[in-house]
């Protein structure tokens, strides 16, 4: 996972490795300094291809932590 962060908030979310054996979209959980930010997973064939940033969140002065929570 890379990110892109600008003035505090999360811009981007690149998937470097999307993993396998997704049956559906996980919860994507965003931790770190900031706050509300959120951000959605898209699937396909069983791997994370993508990930949307819905709301950018504000005061994230380091990169947080990205997990897929679900099966």
């Amino acid at each position: 996972m890379r990110l892109l962060l600008s003035g505090g908030s999360i811009t981007g979310i690149t998937v470097t490795s999307g993993g396998a054996a997704w049956t559906t979209a996980p919860t994507v959980v965003i931790t770190g300094d900031g706050q509300q930010a959120f951000a959605t997973a898209v699937v396909s064939g069983g791997a994370i291809i993508s990930v949307t940033v819905d709301q950018a969140g504000w005061g994230y002065l380091t990169a947080p932590t990205i997990t897929f929570t679900g099966v």
